[in-house]
């Protein structure tokens, strides 16, 4: 599992998040760790708040977390987005990622992850011509 801290495999998720971005004013990013000691969701919670996801204008942050040793994933929505994310989407979106990281296609579950999402979200935040990217493309660890 050390492609997920390889710089090609940055590059690809960040390319991911640039195509993404260009259908929606929504924020991606993507989090990597090797292993997480407490609950899932408590720790996307906290890794959510330290990168100041939630400062976004119209709250309309995704992060995607990743344990790798742990081999847990899961995606948190700040309020603007989540308003327009049914969990059972999320759900399904978990999912697809889940059968994707299964056959060694991460970079590419995680693209299709962020596009489906950004799709789901075009309608309620359309890309704009001025638009500020928020919160870098960088993949974070």
């Amino acid at each position: 599992m050390e492609f997920f801290f390889e710089e090609q495999f940055s590059i690809q998720v960040e390319k991911a998040i640039e195509e993404a971005e260009l259908l929606t004013s929504a924020e991606f990013k993507l989090h990597i760790e090797e292993s997480c000691n407490e609950d899932l969701l408590d720790r996307a919670a906290f890794v959510f708040s330290e990168l100041e996801l939630h400062k976004t204008e119209k709250r309309n942050a995704v992060l995607l977390y990743v344990s790798v040793n742990d081999r847990k994933v899961s995606i948190l929505a700040d309020a603007g987005a989540k308003a327009h994310l049914p969990e059972e989407f999320l759900s399904n979106c978990l999912s697809s990622l889940i059968n994707d990281f299964k056959l060694n296609n991460h970079a590419e579950g995680i693209r299709s992850c962020f596009l489906t999402i950004a799709s789901a979200l075009k309608s309620h935040f359309p890309y704009q011509e001025n638009d500020v990217n928020e919160i870098s493309n960088k993949v974070s660890r």
